[in-house]
């Protein structure tokens, strides 16, 4: 059993009472976690500039409709400032500088020559909802595109930097991994295609604007989807014992190995946090 639905408001994807990505990266670090959070989404700012990006690159039409970008040096504080917020009040507000940042960002993402092209030709926006293992789950598809009995998925993360030592971290710790594995099941379940080719659009925050596509590697993809088992294992005993135990250690442990690496400029943003 499953759903499609087209053009559904991200304020009514998040209202599914469904599993999702961030339910399994929540239940990856404790099922008490997991009960705790549940449902549990703060936009931080970070997240409402990939909201705008995502509508930019992927629903320009909607974008003066949802957005306004407030005049350079005006300040919101001032008379003038307040007047303006209060004429635009139905809309979400936007700096000119992230702006700047976003139609520079948006003119290298279409520009690509393998994901221009695809995202062009693409579903966007699409949210799924299916059955498998008596468990309900939900995708939102930033882009997906049917053709041959194969679907291509690509979903846009902006970052800092493009360096792949840090982009391998973010994987990782945001659970883009397990977003790949979930919503490659979604299409497997739902869009009658024999092969999910899942790809991340990696934009740069600032110049040059590089983009880069990659792909999480099979033997990943293989682990994560047995981590997918497990954890739904755990959630149904958590479940029927009412018991959500930690999954920290409880002896001393040392910390601080290679804390060099885990920088700032590793943070993305991302839109499927649900």
């Amino acid at each position: 059993m499953f759903e499609i639905k087209p053009n559904l408001k991200f304020e009514d994807y998040l209202k599914i009472d469904a599993i999702s990505r961030s339910d399994l990266v929540a239940m990856r670090r404790g099922m008490n976690y997991y009960k705790y959070h549940k449902n549990d989404y703060t936009a931080s700012s970070s997240l409402e500039f990939g909201q705008a990006l995502h509508t930019l690159v992927l629903e320009n039409e909607r974008f003066k409709d949802v957005y306004t970008v407030a005049p350079d040096g005006l300040s919101l504080a001032t008379k003038e400032g307040k007047a303006w917020k209060a004429d635009n009040a139905d809309k979400t507000i936007i700096k000119a500088k992230d702006y700047d940042t976003m139609l520079n960002m948006a003119a290298s993402i279409l520009s690509h020559p393998v994901a221009g092209p695809i995202l062009g030709a693409s579903r966007k926006e699409l949210t799924v909802v299916w059955e498998m293992s008596d468990q309900k789950f939900k995708a939102r598809y930033d882009s997906i595109l049917i053709k041959d009995n194969v679907a291509t998925i690509i979903d846009i993360k902006s970052t800092q930097n493009l360096s792949q030592r840090k982009l391998s971290y973010s994987i990782k710790d945001y659970g883009y991994d397990i977003q790949s594995v979930l919503y490659s099941l979604g299409a497997l379940v739902s869009m009658d295609v024999e092969y999910v080719n899942f790809f991340f659009l990696w934009a740069e925050k600032r110049a040059p604007y590089d983009v880069l596509l990659s792909k999480i590697p099979y033997s990943m993809e293989v682990s994560v989807r047995e981590e997918i088992n497990s954890l739904l294992l755990d959630l149904k005993m958590a479940r029927e014992s009412d018991k959500w135990p930690s999954r920290q250690p409880l002896d001393v442990i040392e910390l601080g190995t290679n804390l060099m690496e885990l920088e700032e400029d590793n943070e993305t943003d991302t839109l499927d946090t649900f």
